[in-house]
């Protein structure tokens, strides 16, 4: 689901989860935040709610490319040391090298899910990685226009055609 504000399908993916477990489906929940996002006190007052509620059916992760739309994280309100936040507030936490490897982010999971909190999964990540005029606008790419050059571009990288 996408939501409007920044943190509140944090919020309503705890819903969820709460509501698995309620009904007691055997449901494992996903959600995912930036680390932008992650400056906004509804992402700190969920984190707090889940762990009181033991919601050990619930895996989030955040995308840790340290830029937002504005700046680098750091510059704006640095969130480290994050893995230590998520643990002071009852997570369980995963951090993985290189969030762009999708065998590594599985890995994370298969571990993620047999554990007894909610978990947290720091994905460093490379924001745009894959696609080098992306890679290269670093925080401008956030919002930036897409020439059908740029496109053409990012498709043949895509598929390996450099």
């Amino acid at each position: 689901m996408t939501t409007g504000s920044l943190g509140q399908g944090f919020s309503c993916a705890i819903g969820v989860a709460l509501a698995s477990k309620l009904r007691n489906d055997g449901a494992t929940i996903y959600t995912i935040i930036g680390d932008g996002e992650s400056q906004e006190g509804q992402i700190w007052e969920a984190a707090m709610f889940a762990a009181h509620q033991n919601l050990d059916n619930l895996i989030g992760f955040t995308d840790y490319n340290k830029l937002q739309l504005d700046d680098l994280v750091e510059n704006i309100c640095s969130v480290e040391p994050l893995a230590d936040k998520w643990k002071a507030f009852g997570w369980e936490v995963i951090e993985v090298a290189n969030g762009n490897d999708c065998n590594q982010v599985d890995e994370a999971i298969s571990s993620a899910k047999v554990l007894k909190k909610p978990v947290m999964v720091i994905l460093n990540t490379v924001k745009g990685r894959g696609i080098g005029f992306a890679e290269r606008a670093g925080i401008y790419n956030h919002s930036m226009p897409v020439t059908k050059e740029m496109l053409e571009e990012g498709l043949k990288e895509l598929r390996g055609e450099f």
